[in-house]
Formats: C-alpha cells, sequence, structure tokens
C-alpha cells in the first residue's frame, strides 16, 4: 500500500467566513445589482484518512475494486476501493494504475459515481469525485494526477469546492423585477428566471445562492465545472428556479501554473435529449406501475434536423420505474418503446410534439419497417444486441443517480442478480 500523498490545496480564491457574510448582507454594487452568495460553509478541511480504513489498511485486509476508468491505449485506469466484507471504508480510496505501477489515494472519496479521464497529449489524469454529502447535495472534487517516469502517480492540484463558489459569486449578480429574477455575469444580463419561492414563504430579495450543485464535465481536454442557481433554505433542501440555467465555468492554468476559472457562461438546452428525457417520463412512464423514479434510457439510430419545427429521432427507446431499498434501485415496471419522435426547436429549448411508435404484436415487424425506413437494419442491429442495451441502461442510470444526488449504487429486476451502477 503506498503511502498517503498530502495534498496541495490550490485556492482560486481566498475569502473568510466574515467578508462572506459581509458581501451577503452588504446591498447593491455600482450598477444596483444584488450579490449572489454561496451556500457552503466555508473551506474544506485537509483530507484525512477514515479510522476505519487506516484499521483496514493496517491490518493489510482486501478490498473489493470497482472499475472507474480504464484507458487500455494508454495503460491507465482508475478504480475505487469498495467496503469489504466486516469493515466499512466509508466511502474513500481511489487506486490509480499506470503501467504495471499502482498508486492508492485513500485519502479521495469515491462515493457517487466518480468520473476520470486520461489526456495523453498532456499527460494529464483528470479526476472529479464527491466532495462532501448532505440532503440534496451533490459537490464534486476536482483532481489533476500526473505520472513519474516509473507510473507513480501525484496530485499535482486540487480545487476547494468552496473556491470555485466563490471565484463565481465575484464575477455573478441579479436583479429582481416582479416575478423576474435577472442573472448578471460581469454585469452584463445573460438570463432570466422565474421567480417560484411565493408558495415557500414569499421571495428574499438576498435569496439567491450557488453552491449546493456542483459537478464536473471531463469530456473535454480542460475539464468544465457547473454549478447551478438556487434557494437554500433552513431545512438544507435547495428549490430550483422555473428554467434555472446551469453556470459553466471551463479550467485553464495561469503563468504559475495554477488553475484558474475562465470562460464563464450561461448553459443554455442545446440538445434534444433533455425534451426526450421529459417525454418518456411524462408521456410513457405514467402508463406503467408507479413508482419513487422514472429513468428513460435510449440509443439514437438516426436524426433528421434539417427542420428546426419537425426534428426527427429514431431510436431504440426504454423507460423503466424504480423503487429504492437501502442502495439498490429494484424496477418495480417499464418496457421498450421503439419509434420516431418529432421535435420542435422553441425559443426557450425543445419539445417533443409527436412519436411513431413501433406496435406490438404481428404488426411489430411491418410497424418498424415503416418507420424506420432505410434505418431498419440499423435498428434491428442495436434492438437486438443485448448486451449493448443493458450497457446503455446501466449508464443511464449511473447519469440519472449522478443528477438527481440518489445512494443507490445497484439496480435490479425482480428474479434477477443485482448489478453495480457504473459509468464505463
Amino acid at each position: 500500500m503506498k503511502k498517503k500523498v498530502k495534498l496541495g490545496m490550490i485556492p482560486l480564491v481566498f475569502l473568510s467566513v466574515c467578508c462572506l457574510l459581509a458581501s451577503c448582507i452588504g446591498g447593491k454594487d455600482k450598477v444596483g445589482l444584488k450579490n449572489v452568495c454561496g451556500t457552503l460553509d466555508g473551506p474544506l478541511a485537509e483530507d484525512s484518512i477514515p479510522a476505519s480504513l487506516q484499521q483496514a489498511m493496517d491490518h493489510a485486509l482486501k478490498f473489493h475494486q470497482h472499475e472507474i476508468m480504464n484507458d487500455e491505449a494508454n495503460e491507465v485506469s482508475v478504480w475505487s476501493l469498495d467496503e469489504i466484507d466486516e469493515l466499512s471504508t466509508e466511502g474513500f480510496g481511489i487506486t490509480v494504475v499506470k503501467g504495471a505501477k499502482s498508486t492508492t489515494f485513500p485519502q479521495i472519496r469515491n462515493v457517487r459515481q466518480p468520473k476520470a479521464r486520461y489526456e495523453s497529449a498532456t499527460g494529464d489524469l483528470w479526476l472529479a469525485t464527491s466532495a462532501m454529502e448532505g440532503t440534496g447535495v451533490q459537490v464534486e472534487r476536482l483532481y489533476q494526477i500526473r505520472f513519474q517516469e516509473d507510473g507513480q502517480a501525484t496530485i499535482v492540484s486540487t480545487i476547494d469546492p468552496y473556491d470555485i463558489q466563490q471565484a463565481l459569486c465575484q464575477r455573478l449578480g441579479y436583479s429582481v423585477e416582479g416575478q423576474n429574477i435577472i442573472l448578471f455575469i460581469d454585469q452584463q444580463p445573460v438570463d432570466s428566471m422565474k421567480n417560484t419561492v411565493g408558495d415557500m414563504g414569499a421571495f428574499d430579495d438576498d435569496a439567491l445562492w450557488i453552491g449546493e450543485q456542483i459537478s464536473y464535465d471531463l469530456s473535454h481536454p480542460q475539464p468544465r465545472v457547473a454549478i447551478v442557481p438556487g434557494v437554500k433554505f433552513v431545512t438544507g433542501l435547495v428549490l430550483h428556479y422555473d428554467d434555472s440555467p446551469a453556470l459553466i465555468a471551463t479550467f485553464e492554468k495561469d503563468e504559475n501554473g495554477k488553475l484558474t476559472l475562465s470562460d464563464i457562461k450561461v448553459k443554455k438546452e442545446t440538445t434534444y435529449f433533455p425534451a426526450i428525457n421529459r417525454y418518456f417520463v411524462n408521456e410513457i412512464g405514467k402508463a406503467y406501475a408507479e413508482a419513487e423514479y422514472c429513468v428513460p434510457f435510449h440509443t439514437i439510430v438516426g436524426v433528421d434536423d434539417s427542420d428546426a419545427e419537425d426534428i426527427k429521432v429514431w431510436g431504440d427507446f426504454w423507460v423503466f420505474n424504480y423503487n429504492q431499498v437501502g442502495d439498490t434501485l429494484k424496477t418495480v415496471s417499464g418496457g421498450s418503446h421503439p419509434g420516431m419522435l418529432h421535435i420542435r426547436q422553441t425559443d426557450t429549448g425543445y419539445e417533443v410534439t409527436a412519436f411513431d411508435q413501433v406496435e406490438d404484436g404481428s404488426q411489430l415487424l411491418p410497424s418498424a419497417k415503416r418507420i424506420f425506413g432505410d434505418k431498419y437494419d440499423d435498428f434491428h442491429a442495436i434492438n437486438s444486441d443485448g448486451q449493448k442495451r443493458e450497457k446503455a441502461r446501466t449508464e443511464g442510470l449511473a447519469n440519472y443517480v449522478m443528477t438527481h444526488n440518489l445512494s443507490a449504487t445497484i439496480y435490479q429486476d425482480y428474479g434477477w442478480p443485482a448489478k453495480k451502477i457504473t459509468l464505463e
């Protein structure tokens, strides 16, 4: 077992709790905007190894490992240390492998579906894991990891979520006009949202907060962070505004090699996939036996977006309803709904206007050939591949669990073995 690597905390912005409170209370700036406040209490403490995990390490107990990422071409993989039989590891422990060299970071959390990406051009391994827990909270922490010549992994930088939050707070402002909340970045209006707080005790003029939801997109060469504005009440719950946008920013290195925020903007709904998910939850999922969670997933066969008023999307669509029992999502109902969706682009996003669905029974084959046309062979190859379909289902569940901050790590169909919820 490798020694613990002491983390080099690199704060983006230092701001004491007193300064934070002053900024939240401190009225309007030069253009009359109100201050956006943070919801995190303060910087996270220095990471340490939980006592139970340290005890397991001291006694050389064997851990179960779960794969997070495996880049076979570059011989880089990332694994989480799952709970052992007799001793809980409390959701801590990440192992990084380069070639034949393994490095363990027992102080890094591994709960809530960690994600990782290796950028071969720079030699950076980016890792995003849960930073803290709480009611309705999804707060991730970013790590930049590099390898030495012998494959030993080292954390070269990490960013406290509190510092991310404060860096954004310094750039944001808002104003209230009746039911509308106008969001500003660097004193420029960028978006508006409808105030829906009235039914919970009227709107507080200083109630626009950010930070309860912090997550990372590692699919780009430089990681991007997303934070959703909302309202935090004394219960710890977060109420989002109607059509609340996500604030996104890219990480870049400054002249000193430190990670800094840049290119802050509002992320609009730029694809039709959220509209597809809404349709299957609201229109299809409700036809099945009701459960706590309705989770759609799909494999797209083809798209014709030449007409913004009638975007056609052919796919193998599925929807499942689940109840959560402990850490397991148990399937209650669901089924397959292949076909072609008609989608319209509007000023505020996308909406499904119609669905040409493949029929059941004796009409299944002729209706599928009619709807998919020259795409039928592609559809049949996808629909008949149970292994790929189950992979799409697992990944869809993993994204749902992350987005909705669920504690589930396993799903199970009635009468079948339980399976791990993971992102490949």
